[in-house]
């Protein structure tokens, strides 16, 4: 490539009726200007040309860079995304089972009550029965006695024949222990069995 250095240099011979010295040297000067501004515009058009050329290697770094993240990224949240599902589903399969544990432990438990309701009531059923037996038994054997009788005579022709005879509450209470001590003291003429007889629950 011919510099502007090269063409302001450059000498020519000399012959008889050549071109005008001056003409030729402004013509070489025009053409040295010329070379040189292109050549300054060659220069910036290369600098333009690496300058932009570094920044596509760098677009082209950061592309690849981005697209790689992405992807990283991507498989990252799949990843998760799975382990959280897997995770899930076992939080849900361990409380399921749990759960089932705790209502057939509920359950058990209810019926082991239940069962015991049963045998109180039924309990309760054969106590009660006893205990009318009882009852009809010691009433039975206070109508035998004909305690009550005679005091339902001795008071009868009190109130017919005179005024009501003043009542001494010691005398009556000490006769009304004497009574029950006898009571307790005798024995029943025939000892009765007592069965326990089923009812409803009530």
């Amino acid at each position: 490539m011919i510099t502007s250095d090269q063409i302001h240099e450059k000498e020519f011979s000399f012959k008889m009726r050549g071109y005008n010295d001056a003409e030729v040297d402004a013509y070489l000067d025009q053409l040295a200007a010329f070379i040189d501004n292109i050549s300054k515009e060659n220069k910036d058009l290369r600098e333009r040309l690496k300058s932009t050329t570094d920044q596509l290697t760098y677009m082209k770094n950061l592309e690849t860079t981005l697209r790689d993240t992405l992807i990283t990224a991507q498989r990252s949240a799949e990843e998760t995304t799975r382990n959280a599902n897997i995770r899930a589903e076992e939080i849900v399969m361990s409380a399921n089972a749990e759960a089932e544990k705790i209502v057939k432990l509920a359950n058990a438990e209810a019926e082991k009550i239940r069962s015991q309701l049963g045998a109180l009531r039924q309990q309760a059923a054969v106590y009660r029965q006893n205990f009318r037996i009882l009852l009809s038994a010691q009433m039975q054997l206070l109508e035998d006695s004909g305690l009550g009788k005679e005091k339902a005579e001795e008071a009868a022709p009190a109130r017919a024949t005179g005024p009501m005879p003043r009542i001494n509450l010691v005398d009556t209470r000490a006769e009304s222990a004497a009574e029950k001590k006898n009571l307790q003291d005798q024995p029943l003429s025939a000892p009765k069995r007592i069965v326990p007889i089923p009812q409803e629950d009530e």
